[in-house]
Parts: C-alpha cells; sequence; structure tokens
C-alpha cells in the first residue's frame, strides 16, 4: 500500500490544491479523463476559444452601420474545431509532463474508489493518505424527455467537438452553457432555435437577465416558458414536441443540444464506505 500526506481525487479543480507539494509534502493526484478538468477540456476554455471567432463574425454584420461593406466571411469549421481540440489536448499533456518532473506528485490516470476513510483503490492499486481531497466536479445533466435516451443528441461535450456544422439545431436549455453554445453555432451559419422551460440566465441578477434577454432574443429565435413533451429520431433529423401557453408544436433539426445543467460526480465513489453523507 502505497501512502501520501494527501491524496486528490479529480485532476481539475483539485489541482489548485498542488502546491502543497512544493512544500515538501507527498500527494497522489487521480483522474480518469484528461488533465485540467471540465474548465480546460470541455468548459471555459474550449468555448472561449471557439466564441472568439463567432464574436468576429457578428462584428462583421455590424460594418454596414459605419458605411463599410466586406465580402462574405467563410469559416472552416471542421479546422477551427480541430485547431482548438488540438491546443486544448496539448495543454492537459503539459500538466501530465509537469507532475513527472516533480518527484513529490505521482500521477494516477483511473477511476478512484474509497475502501475506508482513508484509502482508495484505482486501478488494482490502493492508496492510503492522513487527507484525502474530493474535486471530481460535474458532468452535463440529461433530462427524463420521452424519446431522448437512445437518440444521438449532443451535450455541452459532443457541441464543443462536433466535426461537422450542422443546417439547423434545437437547443434545450436557457443557461450559460447553452446560449453560448447555440451562439457560436448561430454564427457560423446553423439555424439555432432555442427551447427554454423559464427565462434565460434565470441564475442570474434580474437586471442582468432582463437586458442579456432583451439583446439575445432580438437576435436569435428563442421560446420562453416552454416545455418539451417529447422527441423522437428518425436517423436524419430531431422531432421536438413543445408546449407553450397551451398549445403544442412539432419543431425540426437536423441536430439537438441538450444543455440543462450539471450533476455531481459523486456516484461509484464507494462513498458508502466512508463517512461522508
Amino acid at each position: 500500500m502505497e501512502h501520501y500526506h494527501a491524496i486528490i481525487i479529480g485532476g481539475g479543480g483539485g489541482l489548485k490544491l498542488r502546491p502543497i507539494s512544493n512544500l515538501g509534502y507527498k500527494i497522489a493526484i487521480i483522474e480518469k479523463e484528461d488533465l485540467g478538468g471540465t474548465c480546460l477540456n470541455r468548459g471555459c476554455i474550449p468555448s472561449k476559444m471557439l466564441i472568439h471567432p463567432a464574436d468576429l463574425l457578428a462584428e462583421l454584420e455590424e460594418f454596414s452601420k459605419y458605411k463599410m461593406a466586406t465580402e462574405g466571411a467563410t469559416v472552416n469549421f471542421p479546422a477551427l474545431v480541430n485547431e482548438v481540440n488540438a491546443r486544448v489536448h496539448k495543454n492537459s499533456v503539459s500538466i501530465a509532463e509537469s507532475y513527472a518532473k516533480n518527484p513529490n506528485v505521482d500521477y494516477y490516470h483511473g477511476h478512484a474508489r474509497f475502501q475506508s476513510n482513508t484509502t482508495v483503490e484505482v486501478d488494482g492499486k490502493i492508496l492510503s493518505a492522513d487527507r484525502i481531497f474530493v474535486a471530481t466536479g460535474s458532468r452535463p445533466a440529461v433530462p427524463n424527455i420521452e424519446g431522448l435516451e437512445g437518440t444521438p443528441f449532443m451535450t455541452s461535450r459532443q457541441a464543443l467537438n462536433h466535426p461537422r456544422l450542422p443546417k439547423s439545431m434545437i437547443v434545450i436549455g436557457g443557461g450559460y452553457i447553452a446560449v453560448e453554445l447555440g451562439y457560436f453555432y448561430a454564427q457560423m451559419g446553423t439555424e439555432v432555435t432555442f427551447v427554454v422551460r423559464g427565462q434565460l440566465l434565470k441564475r442570474e441578477d434580474s437586471d442582468i437577465q432582463e437586458e442579456f434577454s432583451k439583446a439575445f432574443t432580438a437576435r436569435h429565435k428563442v421560446m420562453l416558458e416552454t416545455s418539451v413533451k417529447k422527441v423522437t429520431y428518425d436517423g436524419e433529423k430531431f422531432s421536438v414536441l413543445v408546449e407553450n401557453d397551451g398549445t403544442e408544436q412539432t419543431l425540426e433539426a437536423e441536430q439537438l443540444l441538450v444543455a440543462t445543467g450539471v450533476v455531481p460526480n459523486t456516484t461509484d465513489l464507494g462513498l458508502q464506505y466512508t463517512s461522508i453523507e
């Protein structure tokens, strides 16, 4: 059994604890996917790298206000997505390389499960520590919508590295992930319809919510206060049955993006073998 001063389960936000190794403490970092977590690999960084060119296209649309004319800009969508993902992967690999040079850090690539309050198992190895930090982050939430399961819908993860630009897309959700990714695809040329159960950015302050909604709905097709009743897929397009104010209608699109929030990665950690409630 390998013993450490600290074990960090999660190679995203948990990496903020890595500097304790510089104080001479021996630590283990366990990550089942890529180092850097959601922010680097499938969240903040790749989304902003995609939103920047979308913003440039949006600015071009405003040139006529200043009596300036530009020819229509085109985007090599697969090349853009590949470039973003290549840079993200390079950064993730560089984190692992830096740990390899630190004698006080052991990196385990695998899924950690508690055996007790002070021990975890990863890939058949038992590790123990005086302190174990759980920083396992979250994953996209998938709502219980009739017909959704089994269809090739996208979550934010797939939307950030989709190799082909769809002609049309329905976005279910109105939080920042939904509007960011929907905005990106719309600026790239996809016909996007947003289906929002309540209001846009409902977790933000009311003044931000109001101003954002006013600006966003002026540029995009947004259905507020609308519930999704059923999803079907015929092999080529999605059909989404929605209800608004007692009236039902069916929307159709080539692609469906479900961005209705996140849930914590706390399942299958063996928490039942600890005192964590």
